[in-house]
């Protein structure tokens, strides 16, 4: 797993590898001490987060334990998107 700054962004960010799948997790500062989360997938599909955090640490903590709790799987099915072109 590859942490630190995007440096395209200026947001935190980590690289998840695992099952043969690669997920970018970023962390971005959007308000006084109020950070973003969201998962971009292999396809270029970006999941995100309603819910804010206090730190960005906490922002990609929620997100490594999301893809621990519901399954890399969750993050790459390509169901939504055979459905819309369907």
């Amino acid at each position: 797993m590859h942490h630190g700054n995007c440096p395209e962004t200026g947001s935190r960010c980590l690289s998840w590898l695992g099952k043969g799948v690669r997920l970018e997790i970023y962390s971005e500062l959007i308000g006084p001490e109020v950070w973003s989360v969201a998962v971009r997938n292999e396809y270029g599909v970006t999941s995100h987060w309603v819910e804010t955090f206090d730190t960005a640490e906490a922002a990609l903590d929620a997100a490594m334990q999301a893809i621990e709790e519901e399954g890399v799987e969750a993050f790459t099915s390509t169901e939504i998107i055979d459905d819309l072109l369907d």
